[in-house]
């Protein structure tokens, strides 16, 4: 018994030792595997980071220059920028009916001035066709002439705006917003460049010296933005020929350069004083709009609630029955 006990004992022995050597074995291995996991994945996060520096220096390599280039290629990015710029232009210049005061497109809304004068004297006879004229003085204005351009795009309306040659020199803006207007098939009138009172009508009488310069002024400002084909012979005096002095002299100077005023026979009523809500603007254009088979209606692309009101208006006249047509 004691024999058996004894082999027992050293066999249970043997066991435990190689149990233990298999564990520290196993242990070993999975202490070699881990050692060699972190080596890798150190290696893969320096891989990693070198492709991203790499990816990096390319990419700013593209984006900006070396010193030996980059003045050269800027240079390059400049001159294609104004090359761009200039192209632009000449789209702009040749979309003007040339001798003209409005686009190619634009001509076949246009009236003879002349014949619409007419209708402010009482002389012209009726035909049955109703026709407004939208007439906007004092513009471009940066605020409110973008919101008029939309609303007479939206209806498909063509409308004349008198410009303010003192706006183009003022207003950066209202250079883009010129050529706009040509673009849109709209015509373009002059407005004087100064609309100064005191110097055009010193005493409430016209001087037509001054008056004459300035229309000259003006008409040369814009061909400085449109070119030199551009040509208008719709003009309007501030105030209107109707308020001032000295009529005659006035008329017979513009009729010897075939300049054609334009005053108005109907109004929104948005330069009478007092800030006129849009319902206002439409109820004063419906009254002034009454009984006239053809209008010229006055208002100005400088009044906020002028460019609320232009929808309304719009919509109701063409419910009347009227075309939108312009002065050349």
């Amino acid at each position: 018994m004691r024999n058996n006990r004894g082999v027992r004992s050293k066999a249970n022995k043997k066991y435990r030792i190689a149990y233990i050597l298999l564990a520290i074995t196993m242990v070993s291995i999975f202490m070699v595997q881990v050692i060699l996991n972190k080596k890798n994945n150190v290696e893969k996060s320096k891989l990693l980071l070198a492709n991203s520096q790499n990816a990096k220096i390319n990419e700013s390599k593209q984006e900006a220059p070396d010193s030996s280039t980059g003045n050269e290629k800027k240079h390059e990015n400049i001159v294609n920028k104004e090359e761009k710029k200039e192209e632009e232009s000449v789209v702009e210049v040749t979309s003007l009916k040339k001798g003209s005061n409005t686009s190619i497109e634009g001509d076949s809304y246009t009236f003879n001035s002349a014949e619409v004068k007419k209708i402010i004297d009482g002389t012209y006879v009726k035909d049955g066709k109703k026709i407004a004229f939208l007439t906007f003085d004092d513009g471009p204005s940066a605020v409110t002439t973008p919101k008029i351009l939309a609303t007479l795009k939206k209806y498909n309306a063509k409308a004349t705006f008198f410009i303010l040659g003192k706006n183009l020199d003022s207003y950066p803006k209202s250079k883009e917003l010129l050529k706009e207007i040509l673009h849109d098939g709209h015509a373009i009138g002059n407005h004087s460049y100064s609309h100064d009172y005191k110097y055009l009508y010193p005493g409430g009488s016209i001087n037509t010296e001054n008056l004459i310069a300035d229309f000259d002024k003006n008409e040369n400002k814009i061909k400085e933005v449109l070119g030199a084909d551009f040509k208008t012979s719709v003009v309007r005096l501030p105030g209107g020929m109707m308020s001032w002095k000295n009529k005659d002299n006035a008329k017979q100077a513009l009729n010897s350069k075939g300049l054609n005023f334009i005053d108005w026979n109907s109004l929104n009523g948005d330069a009478e004083g007092g800030n006129k809500t849009p319902q206002q603007l439409l109820e004063r254009t419906k009254n002034t709009v009454h009984g006239h088979e053809k209008i010229i209606l006055l208002m100005h692309d400088t009044k906020g609630n002028t460019a609320e009101a232009l929808g309304p208006i719009i919509e109701y006249l063409k419910s009347q029955g009227y075309e939108f047509k312009t002065l050349k």
